[in-house]
C-alpha cells in the first residue's frame, strides 16, 4: 500500500533524515542536516563543537557502506544480485 502523506523520518521510499545528535560539549540536542553528514563535518549550532557522525552500515541492496540508509539497506534484492543504489549518496 503506498503512502498518502510522506513522513520524512520513515525511510521506506527514500533515505530518512538524520536523527538529532546530542552535543558532547554543551549537552544540547541538535538537528543534523543531510549535507553536513555527507560532508562529514557536523557541528553544534549552539557552541560550534564537533558532533558525532551517524554510524555507517553495509547496505544489503547495493553492498556499499552508507551513513544515511533507506529501507532497502535491510533487504536483499529479490534476484540475489546487488543493485545500483537509486539514491547514490551517503556512502563512506
Amino acid at each position: 500500500m503506498p503512502c498518502y502523506v510522506c513522513n520524512p523520518q520513515c525511510g521506506r521510499c527514500r533515505p530518512s533524515r538524520p536523527k538529532p545528535a546530542k552535543c558532547p560539549q554543551c549537552g544540547k540536542l541538535v538537528m543534523v542536516d543531510v549535507e553536513s553528514v555527507l560532508a562529514q563535518r557536523c557541528a553544534c549550532s549552539a557552541c560550534g563543537g564537533a558532533l558525532p557522525l551517524p554510524e555507517a552500515l553495509t547496505c544489503r541492496f547495493c553492498g556499499k557502506r552508507c551513513r544515511i540508509p533507506c529501507a532497502r539497506a535491510c533487504k536483499e534484492p529479490e534476484d540475489g544480485v546487488l543493485q545500483e543504489c537509486p539514491w547514490g549518496y551517503g556512502f563512506v
